[in-house]
């Protein structure tokens, strides 16, 4: 079977990896694509954030079950039959959506149109736009607010110009030799904003006074270099590269070099090096000790000992490499039952609609991996999260009243590739601990190893 992926037939497999790096990168949440000429019962999908794994509230907004809202996985739910739709990973609070309100809206119009026969080209059922590619979302993004720029300077009178930034392509060079303009409705209806591409970092510039400019705008310049071409924008396109060919290919080199770092802590390799599984024993289970920490009191911090002696008890059950779990309330009472996981150095750990206290083991005995933080940062009720080592070690992070969660994402994205180039669990080790370290700042509190 074949889906429709970014206006490209993507095979069903591809789905299933990307539903397993999702698994990688703790995301449980996903955003529906939205396009024209949908079905009716699958219109109601459009530019939706689900959550995989129940229905849940986050931030106090409600999100559905995606299996049970949108029927994935049968022939008449989501990417079944026919279905053009697709979803993509989410983090509320981090991601943006794709598809305003307002955008959503424009396409249900657009649909009904075309569901009367008014707009006849396209799949199946009547659409005509794919949806976005990698790199394409922020695109959208930029057409939108371009589209609204143009619109308020038709309404006030004023004149635009194409500003480029950055190294800017030769599509976009002659775009802005035209110099300023009258924004007028001619612009609009031709849907000016339609030629911003993907990574673009040109922007609309608009003006009142003939006098005003933009610093750097040279669109003489401009001009002269369309026109030495001929007006082939291909051969301008030669001309740049054999005049920047070497710091082109470095950026090339460069971000090519990044993306499969990326890639390789997306794909667990990180996890890979956090492995080396330790056996639980006796000996590490009675080296479980309470910790101070402002969360719970000291009752509190004992029934916490306990619940990890039980964790790693359940462990012990179980093949080598086996991660349990289990959630509490501020009480310490139970919210779930231990959870056993089904894939070796990995447990899935449900959200809750209360404030609580997640509990998991570590079975290679150190510390948060870069999913636990992110997972820690997310979940609006997680108030504390806590990692118990095969061999009694005990790890946890909370959140204090000054709890800046973007902040402490932006902590580990900025050290992303820093994490994915650890060459040894003991260099990953020390970064991770730093980085934990360095967390106090955005409002976490850490807890590292034996250190009571």
């Amino acid at each position: 079977m074949q889906i429709l992926r970014r206006g490209i037939f993507m095979p069903a497999f591809d789905r299933i990896l990307q539903l397993a790096r999702m698994e990688e990168m703790d995301c449980e949440f996903v955003e529906v694509t939205a396009h024209e000429g949908a079905r009716p019962t699958h219109a109601v999908w459009h530019g939706r954030v689900y959550h995989r794994g129940g229905a849940v509230v986050h931030d106090g907004e409600r999100y559905e079950d995606f299996e049970v809202a949108t029927g994935y996985g049968t022939g008449p739910g989501l990417c079944g039959w026919c279905c053009r739709h697709n979803f993509y990973p989410f983090y509320p609070g981090v991601s943006v959506r794709n598809y305003t309100d307002e955008r959503l809206a424009e396409l249900d119009a657009r649909s009904g149109a075309c569901r009367t026969g008014r707009l006849r080209r396209g799949g199946p059922h009547g659409e005509r736009h794919q949806e976005p590619k990698p790199g394409r979302v922020s695109r959208l993004v930029k057409r939108a607010g371009a589209d609204t720029t143009l619109k308020n300077a038709v309404r006030d009178g004023a004149e635009w110009a194409w500003v480029p930034h950055g190294d800017t392509c030769p599509f976009c060079i002659t775009l802005a030799s035209n110099g300023w303009q009258k924004a007028s409705s001619k612009v609009l209806k031709g849907g000016h904003a339609e030629h911003i591409h993907a990574n673009c970092d040109c922007e609309f510039a608009i003006r009142f006074d003939h006098n005003t400019t933009v610093a750097g705008y040279d669109p003489e310049k401009y001009l002269k270099q369309y026109r030495d071409a001929g007006g082939d924008i291909n051969k301008m396109r030669r001309v740049n590269y054999a005049d920047n060919k070497e710091r082109i290919n470095a950026q090339k080199r460069a971000a090519y070099a990044a993306r499969r770092l990326r890639e390789q802590a997306n794909r667990g390799i990180l996890d890979d090096i956090m492995g080396g599984y330790l056996l639980v024993t006796e000996q590490s289970i009675e080296a479980v000790q309470p910790f101070t920490c402002r969360v719970l009191d000291e009752a509190g911090q004992q029934a916490l000992a306990r619940a990890h002696r039980e964790l790693l008890q359940a462990a012990a059950a179980h093949p080598v490499g086996t991660e349990v779990a289990c959630c509490y309330g501020l009480d310490m009472q139970p919210l779930s039952k231990i959870i056993i996981s089904g894939q070796q150095g990995r447990v899935r750990i449900p959200d809750q609609d209360v404030p609580y206290i997640a509990a998991h083991t570590h079975p290679s005995g150190l510390t948060f991996s870069p999913s636990d933080i992110r997972r820690f940062a997310l979940r609006e009720n997680m108030r504390m999260l806590t990692a118990v080592g095969n061999d009694g070690t005990v790890y946890a992070i909370e959140k204090t009243a000054q709890f800046d969660r973007s902040g402490l994402l932006a902590l580990f994205r900025d050290s992303e590739i820093r994490l994915a180039a650890a060459k040894d669990p003991k260099e990953l080790q020390e970064i991770m601990q730093q980085l934990l370290k360095e967390a106090k700042q955005y409002g976490a509190n850490f807890y590292a190893g034996r250190d009571r």
